[in-house]
């Protein structure tokens, strides 16, 4: 909502100020702003624009005996030459004083959201003044250009940041290295933790029916490998409580595509070997456990707002049971 030029009130503005400069060098101007006595109590119009997009023709005086009749530092004739209310330190209402958006902060006093030729929406009182945004836990002060659409340039206008909670002065809120505008979470950086809770050996492939199971775990594209599990016989159960056997707290790139996280997760014996031949060359390689009917792997996703979740898998070799915690840091 751009302030449009209203000539007829630039006009009778532009006559008024000749007039009293006139009246002031030959009297009529008793408290010395430069407005005659007349112009003070017969006035003049003024156009005050909203944020919501509406504007309002508003007719003001000012008193002939004081030179700045609401106090604000601006004297009647610097009110009238700016189109401000002399009867109202706050012509615009949005919480700065006339004085403060023309002298201090260079912006219109007549109009609530300063932004040419596209407003972002915001008060200007509330970008000046600022608001409070939490980031990663922390409390954190931020303020936003009043003449500026999108202060930091990240594609969110200031209105937006305001809406998002983030920082319109910085691109990337939280520092985790993706731009507020596309982060999955703009605040707090997303980290994944799997923590496995238990593995049962339901058929090891080995002859001598004794395996000695580990899960490679990936999360988008990091991948972890755990520790391997003691030696254990099929019907065994072996409980994971140590953190060595989990992927702790995996830092995940926090773009918008990586929500939902992918987690996929493949368990092998390193007790049962099996011949692989790539190119030409032949390695022994770790049999794969099946934990997912007969498939080669588990594989599912979780939305970050789902925080934590337990899953149970089982296949013709073992079951696994663990947890997919999405951690805020």
């Amino acid at each position: 909502m751009g302030v449009s030029v209203n000539y007829k009130i630039l006009l009778s503005i532009a006559v008024i100020i000749i007039a009293s400069t006139l009246s002031g060098c030959i009297g009529g101007d008793s408290d010395g702003d430069g407005l005659s006595y007349s112009d003070e109590t017969s006035g003049w119009d003024i156009k005050v624009y909203y944020v919501n997009g509406t504007n309002a023709t508003i007719h003001v005086t000012s008193n002939p005996n004081k030179y700045d009749t609401d106090g604000d530092g601006l004297s009647d004739f610097e009110e009238l030459a700016h189109l401000t209310n002399p009867r109202s330190s706050d012509t615009d209402g949005d919480g700065l004083s006339d004085y403060d958006e023309i002298k201090v902060y260079g912006i219109y006093a007549m109009d609530q959201d300063s932004e040419r030729p596209y407003p972002d929406g915001l008060i200007d009182g509330l970008e000046v003044n600022g608001w409070y945004i939490n980031v990663s836990g922390v409390k954190t002060h931020v303020t936003s250009d009043p003449l500026s659409y999108d202060t930091d340039g990240d594609g969110w206008s200031d209105y937006e940041e305001y809406q998002h909670k983030t920082n319109p002065k910085s691109t990337d809120t939280d520092g985790d290295g993706a731009m507020d505008s596309i982060d999955i979470d703009p605040v707090w950086n997303i980290k994944v933790t799997i923590d496995l809770l238990n593995f049962t050996l339901a058929n090891s492939p080995n002859p001598y029916s004794i395996s000695k199971p580990y899960f490679q775990i990936m999360i988008n594209t990091n991948i972890t490998t755990a520790a391997k599990i003691p030696l254990m016989h099929n019907n065994e159960i072996f409980n994971l409580n140590d953190t060595k056997y989990d992927a702790y707290k995996v830092d995940i790139p926090d773009y918008l595509g990586n929500n939902p996280v992918s987690v996929k997760i493949i368990a092998l014996d390193n007790n049962t070997h099996q011949t692989i031949s790539y190119s030409g060359i032949t390695v022994k390689a770790d049999v794969i456990l099946k934990i997912n009917g007969t498939q080669d792997y588990w594989q599912g996703s979780q939305y970050i707002n789902e925080e934590e979740k337990t899953y149970s898998t089982s296949g013709t070799n073992g079951m696994l049971n663990f947890k997919i915690i999405i951690v805020r840091e």
